[in-house]
């Protein structure tokens, strides 16, 4: 788990950003605990659940940092994962991957409507 959360780390960290403390609402922690949960996949040998797990960490770091730009990711995976055990992270991928799921498809409908309205000339 350690691994999976270090690599996720390190692929968002490509430059070094002051950050001040904020505090981090509950819709937030979830998306941390959602970012932990997901990340691990990264861990997984079966190329499809590698890619969701990396989908899953850019989507739900995306929400992170949209929500509060000056968190301070690594400091809030170190307080959050060990609140996770193994019948969390199962309920998270359930609970996380649905909302994934559902996004999804909403970016699929919206590409739907966008065919054959947006010129690219």
């Amino acid at each position: 788990m350690k691994k999976a959360i270090c690599s996720a780390i390190a692929a968002l960290t490509v430059v070094p950003i002051p950050v001040q403390a904020q505090p981090i609402s509950d819709a937030t922690t979830h998306n941390i605990q959602c970012f932990i949960a997901v990340s691990l996949l990264t861990e997984k040998t079966d190329p499809q659940l590698k890619i969701a797990g990396l989908m899953g960490s850019m989507f739900f770091a995306g929400k992170i940092f949209g929500a509060n730009p000056k968190i301070d990711l690594p400091s809030a995976l170190q307080r959050e994962s060990p609140k996770l055990d193994a019948n969390k992270m199962k309920d998270l991928l359930n609970e996380c991957g649905g909302e994934m799921k559902l996004r999804g498809e909403q970016i699929k409908m919206a590409g739907q409507v966008l065919q054959g309205h947006v010129h690219t000339d």
